[in-house]
């Protein structure tokens, strides 16, 4: 099972890497473990929500295509898939909550009586225990709560990028690099704007 310990001893080596300037090839390769392994964690203590937000979102990055005057578009089929996905993770709870159920007693109990009762197919009862029956409104409000997380900190940085252009740019704390580069920019936008297409996507269900 993956832990914070088995991150930590990854960060570790990678610093002793580091270090000890090992061939780049190596390290490269240690630094995405590392990558790897920190996303998984994080994942695994996200909530139902922010899954479900992370699996839509790693598709809609995958098909996306930038136009010709730098406007991105996402393929039809992405896009249907996405719709999809979420109807069925927001339709397992709208049964249960319509058939009287407490979806927040045992979400996975309920999953299973989905699929074996007559109630629903096997699909929303797997869609039901991967969910733990999220409803639209649970949805919604978290990605609203993660995009003001994410704004709060880009006014952060944006104020901090002030105080250095203040500085001398001869300043070692100018020059220090700390700034976030205008590709770390855009692909940061690029992800706020899916955020906000799969909360349109989802308020349209």
């Amino acid at each position: 099972r993956l832990t914070e310990t088995l991150v930590a001893v990854c960060q570790d080596r990678v610093e002793l890497a580091r270090e000890q300037e090992e061939d780049e090839e190596v390290l490269e390769s240690l630094e995405n473990v590392l990558l790897r392994l920190k996303y998984e964690l994080q994942r695994d203590q996200a909530t139902p929500a922010l899954r479900l937000l992370d699996d839509v979102m790693r598709v809609l990055a995958e098909n996306e295509r930038v136009g010709r005057h730098g406007a991105a578009s996402v393929e039809p089929a992405a896009l249907n898939y996405v719709r999809s996905k979420l109807a069925r993770a927001f339709g397992s709870a709208d049964v249960l909550t319509s058939s009287g159920h407490d979806y927040e007693t045992d979400a996975l109990t309920y999953a299973v009586t989905l699929g074996y009762g007559g109630g629903a197919t096997n699909g929303a009862a797997q869609d039901a225990a991967d969910s733990f029956l999220l409803t639209r409104e649970e949805f919604v409000a978290e990605c609203e709560t993660l995009l003001r997380d994410v704004g709060m900190r880009d006014l952060e940085a944006h104020r901090e990028a002030e105080e250095l252009e203040e500085l001398s740019p001869y300043s070692s704390r100018a020059s220090s690099g700390s700034r976030i580069s205008d590709a770390d920019w855009t692909e940061r936008k690029a992800a706020v704007d899916r955020v906000r297409l799969v909360m349109d996507i989802a308020r349209r269900l």
